[in-house]
């Protein structure tokens, strides 16, 4: 039996959703005697008719419903299967783009990318690191495929969603408390000069609005971009410095003390940010499982 053509096959489902030659001949650019030939031998290859025929319009025969039922799987199979050879095409030899704000994942994403690099060596992999504000206008701008930051309420344009909640803590020079307690009260930690990020980081805003809630003001404190300066201008005494706990360094120096803070506690939503509708591809989404398999490992 000859094997039946891809193009009539295609060509029959059309005629069938559209109920008209003409219709179907303007959607698949072809004439409508082009149209009426491939149905025809379509017919011809299945020996029976497909479709009735009127002066106005086309109906499927109880043959051709059953047809365009097996079409309609066929061509779903061949999609899948096509997909699926692209998304392992892009596991050898595709790339993503990531953005990260600084406060975040900022003690566990380079873990998460060398377990990555070496699962995928092939896939080319850039990060960049900026304030929750810049990278979410790369992402809208769709110039980085994701991102790892904070909730940012009003921006229509991209996609939150929760990864884990990120709770604030105070760190400090171990010879400025040299108590036994392992946590502080909010009250008492701003009472020592602030050492901060700008204005601009997402983490400063919210503690603008912890600081004016209690009657306090950030403006004359410290403001520092990068965390290692302002973990050692904890270190040298200078302040303390009301952060994130995954913003601190991997390697705990002996020389700060990381207390938690209360009355009242304070966590940040890490989420996973994308533009809104956008597809990812299939190195994203493998990165975004091994990120996720990092955070499990935290919260278990």
């Amino acid at each position: 039996m000859t094997p039946l053509s891809l193009r009539r096959m295609q060509t029959f489902m059309v005629v069938a959703d559209m109920g008209s030659f003409r219709a179907a001949s303007e959607r698949l650019h072809l004439s409508p005697s082009a149209v009426s030939a491939h149905i025809s031998q379509l017919e011809e290859e299945v020996g029976v008719a497909l479709l009735n025929r009127t002066t106005r319009s086309v109906s499927l025969t109880d043959a051709g419903q059953t047809l365009l039922a097996r079409f309609t799987d066929v061509f779903s199979n061949l999609e899948e299967t096509l997909r699926s050879l692209r998304e392992e095409n892009e596991l050898r030899r595709g790339s993503i783009s990531i953005a990260s704000s600084p406060a975040m994942l900022g003690n566990r994403l380079p873990k998460i990318l060398a377990r990555f690099r070496a699962k995928y060596p092939n896939i080319s992999v850039f990060m960049q690191e900026d304030f929750a504000q810049v990278i979410y206008e790369w992402i809208a701008r769709g110039e980085m495929d994701f991102a790892i930051g904070p909730r940012i309420h009003g921006l229509s344009a991209l996609d939150f969603q929760v990864l884990v909640t990120n709770p604030y803590v105070v760190v400090a020079s171990s010879e400025m408390f040299q108590t036994h307690s392992d946590e502080i009260r909010f009250s008492e930690a701003i009472q020592f000069p602030q050492i901060t990020l700008p204005v601009e980081a997402a983490s400063r805003q919210t503690l603008n609005v912890l600081f004016a809630q209690h009657g306090a003001n950030l403006a004359d404190h410290y403001s520092v971009k990068q965390l290692q300066t302002m973990f050692s201008m904890v270190e040298s005494g200078l302040g303390v410095a009301i952060t994130s706990v995954f913003s601190l360094p991997a390697i705990k120096s002996r020389g700060i003390r990381i207390l938690r803070m209360i009355e009242p506690s304070l966590e940040q939503e890490v989420c996973l940010v994308t533009a809104r509708g956008k597809r990812l591809s299939q190195p994203s989404v493998a990165c975004i499982e091994l990120i996720r398999q990092e955070i499990a490992s935290i919260s278990g």
